[in-house]
């Protein structure tokens, strides 16, 4: 990861619960311009607690200048 990316938490609320990410970019904005309805945290969500961040770590980290994969492929602007 370049020096200049910082990682982000990024939540898909779709109502009834959300999907949780970690996107690695230059800035919120940047995810926000490629996933505008995403939520972006640029510190730690207060709503986790120290298990659930420790979940979405393990899942790995998506780079905004990679290919999307699972859910996030869905959501992508163009």
């Amino acid at each position: 990861m370049p020096d200049s990316d910082t990682e982000f938490f990024v939540l898909c609320d779709y109502g009834q619960g959300g999907a949780w990410v970690i996107i690695a970019a230059e800035s919120a904005e940047q995810i926000r311009g490629k996933y505008p309805m995403l939520q972006v945290f640029e510190d730690a969500p207060p709503m986790l607690d120290s298990v659930a961040i420790a979940a979405i770590r393990d899942a790995g980290v998506q780079r905004i200048d990679a290919a999307p994969a699972g859910w996030l492929a869905e959501l992508a602007v163009r």
